[in-house]
């Protein structure tokens, strides 16, 4: 489940990253990180909450200090060296690079958002309360920027 989160992840990060800067090419997370937080600032300071299991989590909030996710790095070093490094992928990992690639497709479709094409409603994470400090958004969706 962490490989698929993070590679998921990865394929939206570089769709984010064509539109902010088309042919910019960027090739690793270090370069995603600063091409997003280009087009969108506060990009870390996003929070995904999970009412059922009363959770919030902000799977992007060390990009505040430029350093890459924990959950990231868990799942680098599973991929590198799964025998030694297979605990970090953990139930905690998991959850945070899920709640990461929400986050992610949330700013990747929020012009869909906006315009009230996006469906279904998601059922596991929560999106219409989560943002009550930033709009970017007229509709209920409110992302940092």
């Amino acid at each position: 489940m962490l490989f698929s989160a993070c590679a998921e992840t990865e394929v939206v990060l570089k769709a984010l990253c064509e539109r902010i800067s088309p042919g910019g090419n960027p090739g690793n997370i270090d370069r995603y990180r600063d091409t997003i937080l280009q087009g969108y600032p506060a990009f870390h300071k996003i929070e995904v909450q999970i009412p059922r299991y009363q959770m919030t989590v902000k799977p992007w909030g060390s990009w505040s200090t430029r350093t890459n996710p924990a959950w990231w790095h868990a799942y680098t070093s599973v991929k590198h060296n799964r025998a030694a490094s297979f605990a970090n992928a953990n139930q905690n990992n998991v959850v945070e690079a899920l709640a990461a690639l929400f986050a992610a497709l949330l700013y990747y479709y929020q012009v869909e958002i906006d315009a009230g094409n996006f469906g279904p409603e998601p059922q596991v994470f929560d999106y219409p309360s989560m943002f009550p400090d930033h709009i970017v958004s007229p509709h209920k969706l409110r992302l940092p920027t």
